[in-house]
């Protein structure tokens, strides 16, 4: 591989990432107000409980995740 080619896969990943992220924000905005129907057959407590340990990290009040 040379670099123009590790330059290239880069970018890709850099923009592979950006549309991962575009895509959360609009999963995230699904979610709201309809977590209750997660099912349990599918691993839902799990999902649920994964959700809530990474939520336990952000301050609803000042709208920033702690460090």
């Amino acid at each position: 591989m040379n670099f123009n080619d590790m330059y290239r896969s880069v970018e890709d990943a850099r923009r592979t990432q950006s549309e991962f992220e575009n895509q959360t924000n609009k999963v995230a905005s699904l979610l709201v107000g309809n977590l209750r129907s997660v099912s349990r057959k599918h691993g839902g407590n799990e999902i649920l409980k994964k959700l809530k340990r990474e939520l336990a990290d952000f301050n609803a009040a000042t709208g920033k995740w702690k460090s």
